[in-house]
């Protein structure tokens, strides 16, 4: 996973989720836990 270059585009977490629940809430949390590793190095 690419650590350098522009904040992460939330757009992953605003797409249509899953029916499924472990695909609903493993990707927006990636999506979260990216967002917060790059807020953290600033």
């Amino acid at each position: 996973m690419p650590s350098d270059g522009p904040i992460p585009s939330p757009k992953c977490m605003s797409l249509p989720l899953p029916l499924e629940p472990r695909l609903k809430f493993s990707k927006p949390i990636k999506c979260i836990l990216k967002y917060i590793l790059w807020a953290l190095r600033i």
